[in-house]
């Protein structure tokens, strides 16, 4: 008798640690993607550019091309973030340089609800979201992590949710 209540209980706990394991996964996944999000922001806000794509390597300040913004695209299983660059030509030409993308863990997705892309701009310092969606949500189980991104580039972090618009 004690033994099979040392087992029930041994079994319980191993089903509520799978389920709080899957859950944490989630749940650092989101905040990885936030802090990406912030990061993009960052070097958006304070005009981070990469010289070797934006021509400022030299001591000519005239001939260096303007920062658009930067970054995050959306996949089904990753994400990147990179800035982009355009030349002061009267008709532009544009000069992506991707920094990173960040794969997700197997079970976790980017539903195809997400916009495909959020971008921050250099100036005026606000957040691009495609069709004004700026909800940004991964998706475990039936479990999502969800981001809401404003106009501003404010980042609202919602946490795990049942469902994601």
């Amino acid at each position: 008798m004690v033994v099979f209540i040392i087992l029930l209980l041994t079994g319980g706990s191993l089903a509520a640690f799978g389920t709080f394991s899957k859950s944490s996964t989630l749940k650092q996944s989101g905040l990885n993607l936030k802090n990406t999000l912030r990061e993009a922001q960052s070097k958006a806000f304070t005009g981070e550019k990469d010289c070797t794509r934006c021509n400022c390597t030299d001591n000519d300040p005239t001939d260096d091309y303007t920062l658009i913004g930067w970054r995050v695209n959306f996949s089904d299983t990753s994400y990147t973030i990179y800035g982009t660059c355009k030349n002061p030509l009267p008709t532009p030409s544009y000069y992506p340089f991707p920094t990173k993308t960040i794969s997700l863990p197997s079970d976790i997705i980017i539903p195809t609800s997400v916009p495909k892309y959020v971008e921050f701009f250099y100036y005026p310092k606000m957040a691009n979201r495609p069709d004004d969606n700026g909800n940004i949500c991964l998706k475990q189980g039936s479990d999502y992590y969800k981001l809401y991104i404003e106009q501003s580039g404010n980042i609202v972090d919602s946490g795990v949710q049942s469902v994601c618009p």
